[in-house]
């Protein structure tokens, strides 16, 4: 996806920061190997390799997506279950995405039109 998100260098160190503390909390060596993965990408910058565990996460993501002509600006927001009663729930994470602007909201719409 990073071709097409044009605000790669804000965005990707806050879904950087997101993963390494899920990867940390959960204690999932599966999301800790996606995590080494995704830093060794090239061209990743020295500094998010360094975790900063005491910067609060944002509590959104703004993510700007652009193909060709056509552009969103969005803002992403994950919902998780704070006290599951089935340990089911208790990994489930529910990843929303909202329009940003109101061009990105008629966008969308346009989009689930053409559907």
């Amino acid at each position: 996806m990073r071709p097409f998100i044009s605000n790669w260098l804000t965005a990707a160190p806050a879904l950087l920061s997101r993963l390494r503390r899920e990867a940390e909390v959960l204690g999932s060596d599966d999301l800790r190997s996606v995590l080494a993965e995704m830093l060794a990408y090239p061209g990743v910058p020295p500094e998010w390799r360094v975790p900063r565990w005491t910067a609060p996460p944002p509590p959104v993501v703004a993510l700007e997506l652009s193909k060709d002509s056509q552009r969103l600006n969005l803002f992403t927001m994950i919902s998780t279950f704070g006290t599951p009663q089935d340990i089911t729930t208790d990994e489930i994470r529910v990843e929303l995405f909202y329009p940003a602007d109101e061009a990105s909201a008629a966008s969308m719409r346009q989009l689930r039109k053409d559907e």
